[in-house]
């Protein structure tokens, strides 16, 4: 009685706050539907039955899915500061990696993004632009005709 109240007792996280998701199951939360239907068709159908936002359990663990848009780019560019304190990636110790701004936290983070924002701003993009489409129209295309023809 006791363990089941133990694994069980996040269940209620997303029904406080209000949010509609798939009703879990205990130690495994909502992971027992992936054994039934592939991730993208289940994100579908889950995004047609509970809306944009809605929450699943990994395990007992809550995670949000967000399907707006709007409010992935507010996300992940706006208010990332908010949500960098994501799981570690990895684990592998090499000094490189550990760097990473994939893999890097906190104050870490603030630095590393800071020294690499000025690559990414759109004066630079746009100039690598017609490179990029070029490697991807001579590579890309050979490898995938490569791929296809075996």
């Amino acid at each position: 009685m006791f363990i089941g109240r133990h694994l069980t007792k996040n269940f209620g996280y997303f029904k406080k706050l209000g949010i509609k998701g798939p009703k879990p199951v205990i130690i495994f939360g909502n992971l027992l539907d992936l054994l039934f239907v592939s991730k993208p068709d289940l994100e579908v159908q889950r995004l047609k039955q509970f809306g944009t936002i809605y929450g699943i359990f990994e395990g007992s663990k809550p995670l949000i899915q967000v399907a707006d848009p709007d409010l992935i780019k507010q996300i992940l560019v706006t208010d990332f500061r908010l949500f960098n304190t994501k799981v570690r990636i990895t684990n592998i110790g090499h000094p490189v990696i550990e760097r990473m701004l994939v893999s890097v936290r906190g104050d870490a983070w603030r630095r590393t993004r800071t020294a690499v924002s000025p690559v990414f701003a759109i004066g630079r993009m746009r100039k690598q632009y017609a490179l990029i489409r070029h490697c991807i129209g001579a590579q890309l295309v050979n490898q995938l005709q490569a791929c296809v023809d075996t």
